[in-house]
């Protein structure tokens, strides 16, 4: 019924008197870009279709020249014979005038809640207050343009009067709309329900941009919403409308001679199960509201009301025409709007303030208002001899039907012909069975009663030659004839629901005595009564789909059959309905043996029927249509001789059934391209059906299928070619295919899922946010319309996570990310192990994966994302299509993982992977450019890296094909650019060729400028923008190019939202902005905002350490440079980020670079800690600082003595892994191949690769890092393993002092612990402040050492004393003896032990030996020796005292020592090494 269509919810429900609303406000763009660009046209003659939208067909004003009459017209105007009319007719520019103020909302069915905006949720909240609504929100208002001019009104309504009949015959419509006004806007949005929950809320969220406006609804029923697009440079878009509605009569249409329309009973049959309203009902549902609506009525309007009362009112005209005006002043004179959609109370409206007027030249009637003082209406001169003219009848008791007339019923497309059942006491008579069409006449003759009710029922059936099975539609009603008076008269009625538009007319003439035919039914009680019984069945499955009733169809249908002998006269019949029944239980539940059965079913019918049989060619047709659809999935050529066999006798003519054979054969031919797999083949047959191929006749029985094979065809093509066109008729054939397909068919998931994936590829080629959504959603209907257990399950949750991961790239919801990791990894788990989609869907996973990694930086993500992309490639046999994607992931992880990790072997994975992933690629393939792009990417970090300039080249000519081939509106056009223009700037600062920095920064300013506001990627491309502009004022040192780097970086930290990853890294990029301006203007504002910017960057807990350590080196050098208050601060954040940075999943060889790289960090804060007066905190700094990897070594062998007695299974867990963990990292260094435990350690691995040894090595890492994560929740441990304060390392001096000596760039010092005092004795060292002394006297023991010679007897050789005095007695003087002062070792004696502690270039001095050598100071006292014993310890964590005290004596203890071998070694020997051997293992026993 109309009554559920978009349109129809919207524009009933919508109840203003500014017009008719459109749902669908946007120009179609088929119809070329000065149309798109203006909208609707004052003069427009078209038809408004049950999505809203206006199809225009041409303007009255400006004929259309051949040459664009295709171009603009729609696709089903393409073949016909006719043109548009060629009179038009002149008119002024219409008025353009203000419309609607800004913020303009007209709503029905809620009420708007208005609350301050601080209480506000949404920009617009309503509270729905009717189960049917309608919401349009005009946030910049509308403009109006108006024909204002009453005499050209005036003569619009003569012109369209005079060539109406064209029009409609052009058109193949009853009514067609010609513009006089219209309401357009820049941007809207609009929704409407007719299922809602009174009290609930419906929220829209505005999210304005600079350019463009995104509406975000939110509600809790179904609310059918769409938007503009926001970014028109005009005012285009038209949501409302007035105009003159031109109503023909059917009866007058038909007569004209003129293309007859491809949908007749033999189209009906079988077309579909499902009426057109059940599908659109689904539809509206799944929000995909826009299917063909060539054939169907248009929405109802208020004037085809009024209309069809004038034409009643007015038997003799062929013609009504009448304004919006009349509407909208009948609603200001007091009608209401429910009453404005009722004809009876529309009638006695205008009966009572209304008059019209019949144009006799052109047999049209106009409706005016009535003179004032008139109250009677005056009727038009009523010819006797008229049929349709009303007459008294005498008393005669007898009369006859001799006409009926049936208009715009609305049957199911199942039925071929329709009856008229009249039936008054107990006799029963029946009119012809007639095809379906708008208009249906009878000139039947039935002699009724006088005395008797009559009543009336509108019946369906399934053919034509037989008047069984008939369906009873709907009764009409009952005719009393007692009440009739006059000779002739007629007697109309509604048909079905009150609001439809259809209607039967009954002519009854009395005293006219005609012979009445004699209907009987003298059948077979039994076959006719299984024969109603199995329709009846059909008919409850149709109203209620349920598979029981189609068996008990089946069951009658055969009973009937059984009945029937070989040579019955009615067997033909009986295996037709069987068929039938089959047919339909096949095409609502696929099951392929009720294809077979019903194509045998309907051969044995055709042989029973002979060529002057009126249902043979349907009988014939059906077989054929049968066939078709098992071709279509067999593909036996033999299938397509028979059905040239059965269709050979169908004339070669002009009429419906042949139309529909050469349909059948093209189908044929179809599948016959599609499946040969020739792309030349197919793209001859797509050129050669041309439109027919995209829209073949409504009926044609397999028309979903073929429709759905066709975008497949396209879908592939496009994935060849990558051509959007192909993209845009798949998704439009794939949605009439939807349109077409019923409710529960085992299809509809399938097709939904691809309706799904052609609006994702379409919204990564465009970019934009509807097809996204519909994406999402279609994805979403087709996973719930998946039963659990399906083979396709798994894949369409796997495509339904990749458009949940599509939206949170777009629209950084983190609620999106987290249901595509949901639904993906449900994806992977329900796919068996071989399954061919496994790879697919381990490779989406691990996509999602590597999002919430770059988002949140869990280093757990990003291992399972290359896990399970390498798993994803290992699976994918060579020679796949999609090996070079799932290569191309795992090579972008791999320097993902690089760019966090940084070890080496990742890069050159990362590279040999992407560039294998771009050889597979074939050129011309729409990913080609990508994966470019991702090698040239790799190229340039990898020269970042190494410096070879060779790899830079390469980025940069890899990254120049990528911009190459990536066409223009592409999405990622604007990523591709902004990473070809960071090529370029990195080859300027290498190079230094200033045409480098220029095209860096043309493609930075592409970038920005293609990327739409709000795009998750523009404060990335400004970023880089402003980065080459630092770069140019470096160079040039205009400071014009500063500004610009500082407004840019400052957008694009704007931009970045709290909590993004990337958001550290801009923070920094604008601090070192500010800090370049400061050095140029010394302004002390910019370094207290780059300080401020600095701390930010570091600080946040989200982020690539790296750029943040970097970032608090920054912090820390302007703040020193300032005395800024937050230096403190700044050393411990770093101090903090170093053990991050030397992670221990790293390699020790990494992680010792990285500690080298910042070997100054912990002594530069223990230097600021004291010059701030805290010696305590710069010793906890050094202990935290120097023992990060000897540390967490200590902590790997640790026994874990309190957690176990707390918490034992925890205790368990750390020691396990713990000790797996110290196990990987030492195989790890050893360059092993495998790794292997027993197999009933938790931590087992099988053999494993070198690389297989890393990843195991990282993730245990990660496992321990979670572990202990949760004992730090755990009451009493949440300090366990971290780094211990001062109270804790004060314990380490148990056995003597111990003294860290500290070497800064700016002061030297000794730090020194005693276990019985509670701080640090802190002894500075004035006379050793500069770092060079040390480093200096370093410098000098190297060579020594070097030119030191030892003999290789026992004797020690005589050494250069002066020499040495010199080398240690500065060591003495300036380090030792204050300590030895400091500590009261004033006078020899007994030997008391001490431990050093030596950062920086101290660690190479020997300490022990400081001292005075001359012979004056031979007493003792003058040497270290003299006073302590030194031992030396490289943190205090060493020297902490064990917990268990109580160890019980191991008698396995075992020691290895290994001495220089005494033979032939060309090696100087050492002495006493070997007497020093013999004391160790006299002592061990």
């Amino acid at each position: 019924m109309q009554g559920s269509t978009p349109q129809h919810v919207y524009a009933a429900n919508l109840k203003q008197e500014f017009g008719y609303p459109l749902r669908t406000p946007k120009p179609n763009s088929r119809l070329g870009q000065p149309y798109v660009k203006e909208g609707l046209q004052i003069g427009d003659v078209g038809f408004v279709d049950d999505d809203g939208e206006f199809i225009w067909l041409f303007n009255s004003k400006f004929p259309l020249s051949d040459s664009d009459k295709l171009e603009k017209l729609p696709e089903e105007f393409h073949n016909r014979t006719l043109t548009p009319p060629d009179t038009f007719i002149e008119f002024p520019e219409p008025v353009l005038k203000h419309g609607f103020d800004p913020e303009t909302v007209f709503t029905f069915g809620v009420e708007r809640n208005l609350l301050p905006e601080r209480q506000r949720r949404a920009t617009y909240e309503f509270t729905a207050t009717s189960k049917t609504g309608a919401i349009l929100i005009l946030p910049g208002g509308a403009t109006l343009s108006k024909l204002e001019d009453k005499q050209k009104l005036k003569e619009f309504r003569q012109h369209a009067t005079k060539y109406a009949l064209q029009w409609c015959q052009y058109a193949e419509r009853d009514s067609l709309y010609l513009i006089t006004a219209a309401y357009k806007t820049k941007t809207w949005t609009l929704g409407s329900f007719y299922e809602g929950l009174p009290g609930k809320e419906i929220l829209v969220h505005q999210q304005s941009g600079e350019n463009t406006t995104v509406y975000r609804w939110e509600h809790q029923f179904n609310v059918h919403h769409r938007q503009g697009p926001g970014d028109n440079d005009g005012d285009n878009q038209t949501v409302l409308v007035q105009g003159f509605r031109i109503t023909m009569r059917w009866d007058w249409l038909r007569m004209i001679e003129r293309v007859e329309r491809p949908e007749r009973w033999f189209a009906r049959v079988l077309a579909t199960f499902w009426p057109i309203r059940k599908s659109l009902r689904w539809l509206s549902q799944t929000k995909i509201e826009h299917v063909p609506t060539r054939n169907l009525s248009q929405p109802v309007h208020p004037l085809d009301v009024i209309n069809r009362v004038l034409l009643d009112k007015n038997p003799r005209a062929k013609v009504a025409v009448t304004h919006d005006n009349a509407w909208i002043e009948m609603l200001e004179n007091g009608l209401s709007h429910a009453d404005l959609m009722q004809e009876d109370r529309v009638r006695e409206f205008i009966q009572d303030r209304y008059t019209w007027d019949l144009d006799p030249e052109h047999s049209a009637v106009y409706l005016r208002s009535k003179p004032e003082n008139t109250n009677s209406q005056i009727e038009p001169e009523c010819n006797p001899e008229d049929s349709s003219t009303l007459s008294p009848l005498s008393d005669d008791p007898r009369f006859t039907v001799t006409n009926m007339r049936l208009e715009n019923i609305d049957i199911d497309r199942i039925h071929a012909g329709v009856s008229i059942l009249i039936q008054f006491g107990n006799t029963t008579r029946r009119t012809e069975n007639k095809p379906h069409a708008s208009v249906i006449e009878w000139d039947d003759l039935i002699t009724l009663p006088s005395d008797l009710p009559i009543n009336v029922t509108v019946c369906a059936a399934f053919q034509l030659g037989s008047m069984l099975g008939t369906r009873p539609i709907c009764t009409v009603q009952t005719i009393d004839t007692t009440e009739l008076t006059g000779g002739t008269q007629i007697v109309r009625f509604s048909v079905g629901k009150v609001e439809s538009c259809s209607s039967l007319l009954i002519t009854l003439v009395r005293h006219v005595s005609y012979s009445e035919p004699h209907w009987s039914d003298d059948e077979d009680s039994v076959f006719v009564e299984q024969t109603k019984l199995g329709f009846k069945a059909l008919y409850s499955h149709h109203d209620e789909p349920k598979n029981e009733y189609l068996e008990d169809s089946l069951e009658c249908f055969r009973r009937a059959l059984e009945q029937c002998g070989l040579h019955t006269a009615y067997r033909a019949t009986a295996l037709f309905n069987l068929a039938t029944a089959r047919f339909i239980k096949y095409r609502a539940y696929g099951t392929y043996n009720e294809l077979n059965m019903s194509i045998a079913l309907y051969g044995e019918a055709l042989k029973l029927r002979n060529s002057g049989d009126p249902d043979r060619a349907a009988t014939s047709l059906l077989l054929a249509q049968a066939l078709v659809l098992r071709y279509g999935q067999e593909s036996d050529e033999s299938t397509v001789m028979q059905i040239k066999d059965i269709l050979a006798d169908i004339h070669p003519d002009c009429s419906r059934h042949h139309r529909t054979a050469d349909i059948v054969m093209r189908t044929c031919r179809f599948y016959q391209a599609f499946d040969s797999g020739n792309p030349v083949e197919l793209d001859e047959l797509l050129r050669d059906l041309g439109c027919h191929a995209y829209a073949p006749p409504y009926g044609f029985s397999d028309r979903p299928h073929m429709l759905y094979k066709l975008s497949v065809a396209l879908w592939c093509r496009f994935q060849r070619l990558g051509e959007l066109g192909d993209l845009e008729l798949a998704i439009s054939t794939l949605s009439n295919v939807i349109g077409l397909t019923p409710h529960g068919h085992p299809d509809q998931a399938g097709r939904l899922n691809n309706l799904g994936g052609c609006f994702l590829t379409r919204f990564e080629r465009l970019g934009e946010l509807s097809d996204l959504e519909d994406a999402t959603s279609t994805h979403r209907d087709a996973v719930d319309l998946t039963p659990d257990g399906h083979l396709d399950k798994p894949s369409r949750l796997s495509n339904l996570g990749n458009s949940f991961r599509a939206r949170f790239l777009r629209l950084g919801e983190l609620s999106d990310l987290e249901d595509a990791i949901s639904t993906l990894r449900d994806a992977v788990d329900l796919t068996p192990d071989g399954h061919p989609d496994k790879p697919r869907c381990l490779s989406n996973l691990g996509n999602s994966f590597t999002t919430r990694f770059e988002r949140f930086g869990e280093l757990s993500d990003f291992e399972l994302a290359i896990a399970i992309h390498r798993e994803a490639v290992d699976l994918t046999p060579d020679g796949h299509p999609d090996k070079p994607s799932r290569l191309n992931n795992l090579g972008s992880s791999f320097r993902t993982r690089f760019e966090r990790l940084g070890e080496l072997r990742d890069l050159e994975d990362a590279i040999s992977t992407l560039r294998e992933a771009v050889d597979l690629t074939p050129d011309g393939h729409p990913d080609k450019p990508g994966r470019l792009n991702n090698l040239g990417n790799s190229f340039r970090v990898r020269f970042k890296r190494l410096g070879e300039l060779r790899d830079l080249e390469d980025a940069i000519s890899t990254h120049r094909d990528a911009v190459d081939l990536t066409p223009d509106g592409h999405p990622d056009k604007p990523s591709r650019l902004s990473n070809f223009g960071i090529s370029f700037r990195a080859r300027f600062e290498r190079i230094g060729e200033p045409s480098d920095l220029e095209h860096a920064i043309s493609t930075h300013r592409d970038a920005v400028v293609l990327t739409p506001d709000g795009h998750p990627d523009k404060p990335s491309h400004l970023n880089k923008f402003g980065i080459s502009f630092r770069a140019r004022f470096e160079r040039l040192g205009e400071l014009r190019d500063l500004e610009d780097a500082i407004s840019t970086h400052k957008e694009a930290v704007d931009l970045t939202p709290h909590g993004h990853p990337h958001k550290p890294g801009r923070l920094s990029n604008l601090g070192l902005s500010f800090t370049t301006r400061f050095e140029h203007l010394e302004e002390p504002s910019d370094l207290e905002d780059a300080i401020t910017l600095y701390s930010h960057s570091a600080s946040v807990p989200i982020g690539p350490i790296s750029v943040r350590f970097h970032a608090s080196q920054n912090w820390i050098l302007w703040a020193r440079r300032m005395r800024h208050p937050s230096l403190l601060r700044a050393h411990s954040i770093a101090i903090n980020l170093l053990p991050q940075l030397a992670w221990i999943g790293l390699s020790l060889t990494h992680r010792y670079a990285e500690l080298k790289r910042n070997a100054d960090v912990a002594r530069e804060a223990a230097a600021a800690a004291l010059d701030s007066g805290f010696p305590e905190l710069a010793v906890e700094w050094l202990e935290q600082g120097r023992s990060i990897v000897w540390g967490e070594l200590l902590q790997l062998r640790g026994s874990y003595e309190q957690l176990s007695s707390a918490h034992p299974d925890h205790a368990c867990r750390l020691r396990e892994l713990s000790a797996a963990l110290e196990g990987a990292a030492a195989t790890r260094e050893k360059h092993l191949s495998t790794f292997s435990e027993s197999t009933d350690d938790p931590m087992h691995r099988a053999t494993l690769t070198l690389q297989q040894v890393a990843d195991t090595h990282r993730t245990l890492a990660i496992e321990r890092d979670k572990l202990l994560q949760e004992i730090r929740r755990l009451s009493g441990f949440e300090r366990f393993l971290l780094p211990k304060d001062f109270s804790q390392l004060r314990a380490s001096a148990h056995s003597g002092p111990v003294v860290i000596l500290n070497a800064a760039e700016t002061r030297c010092d000794a730090l020194i612990l005693l276990s019985d005092v509670d701080h640090v004795i802190h002894v500075p060292l004035p006379n050793f402040t500069a770092f060079q002394r040390s480093t200096d006297l370093q410098g000098i023991l190297k060579s020594f050492l070097r030119n030191a010679l030892v003999g290789r007897t026992d004797q020690i050789e005589r050494w250069d004393r002066g020499t040495w005095e010199s080398f240690l007695s500065p060591l003495w003087k300036c380090v030792v003896e204050p300590v030895m002062d400091a500590l009261a070792f004033s006078m020899p004696g007994e030997l008391s032990r001490i431990f050093w502690c030596p950062t920086g270039p101290f660690v190479f001095l020997p300490i022990h030996a400081a001292g005075l050598y001359d012979a004056e100071y031979s007493a003792p006292g003058h040497k270290v020796f003299d006073f302590v014993v030194s031992s030396y310890v490289p943190t205090l964590s060493i020297l902490a005292p064990s917990r268990n005290t109580h160890m019980a004596h191991n008698d396995d203890f075992r020691l290895l020592a290994v001495r220089q071998p005494t033979d032939g070694s060309q090696l100087s020997q050492l002495p006493g090494a070997h007497t020093e051997l013999e004391h160790i293992k006299k002592s061990l026993g």
